[in-house]
């Protein structure tokens, strides 16, 4: 039985180790992604989707390591919990650079850069789902529910950011009708950051879920 707690117990670092690589690998994707709709980057937003196949291939990976250790190990109590967070999460990362993909794929549609009237609010609105991602990855590491709760309460403000520039954009078009290709852009490519701030939560009750078994609704 001990032998068996110490394979199990490497399991589950093995899989927290390869979440902390992956939600890296997904940050940086994402600060490419904000830096490529900034800069008309047509390069650099080729770079991120194509590398979103490595990240889907990360995610895999820590997927199966959690179902080889349920299969060999039937773990029960916490550390079956944790397993099954860990999944889910690996899986709430992958969709996170799934959106940051999705920006980049935008960029590459778009003749000309954003009006820089709007860019940079929404730069800043990604800066503060990257904020998020890292607070809750921290709370991750740490099993620290208050920290897992302040990272899900950071997306009201989130939200009303995402509402604040979804107003700019469409004023702007009010007054600039010729460029209302750019500002259908840009409305998608904020609807894709928003979305990060959402994974981010449901990121965040898992790490809840890891800490003290309950179930929670952070959404609301």
């Amino acid at each position: 039985m001990a032998a068996m707690r110490r394979v199990l117990t490497g399991d589950e670092a093995r899989a927290r180790d390869r979440i902390a690589g992956l939600a890296e690998t997904t940050d940086r994707a994402i600060e490419q992604a904000l830096g490529c709709f900034r800069d008309h980057d047509a390069v650099l937003a080729q770079q991120v989707v194509d590398g979103d196949a490595h990240i889907n291939a990360l995610q895999r990976k820590i997927e199966q390591g959690c179902f080889t250790a349920i299969a060999l190990q039937q773990p029960v109590a916490r550390d079956l919990r944790d397993l099954i967070a860990d999944m889910n999460i690996a899986s709430e990362l992958e969709r996170i650079a799934d959106h940051a993909a999705a920006v980049a794929k935008i960029v590459l549609h778009m003749d000309a850069a954003a009006p820089t009237v709007f860019t940079g609010t929404i730069e800043r609105l990604g800066e503060e789902c990257r904020r998020m991602l890292a607070t809750v990855m921290q709370a991750y590491q740490e099993r620290d529910e208050a920290c897992a709760r302040a990272a899900a309460a950071d997306d009201d403000g989130v939200d009303r950011l995402e509402q604040q520039i979804g107003a700019d954009i469409l004023a702007y078009l009010a007054e600039n009708p010729d460029q209302i290709r750019s500002c259908t852009h840009s409305l998608w490519v904020v609807h894709n950051i928003e979305r990060i701030g959402d994974r981010v939560t449901n990121i965040a009750e898992r790490v809840v879920f890891m800490a003290t078994g309950e179930y929670v609704d952070l959404n609301r």
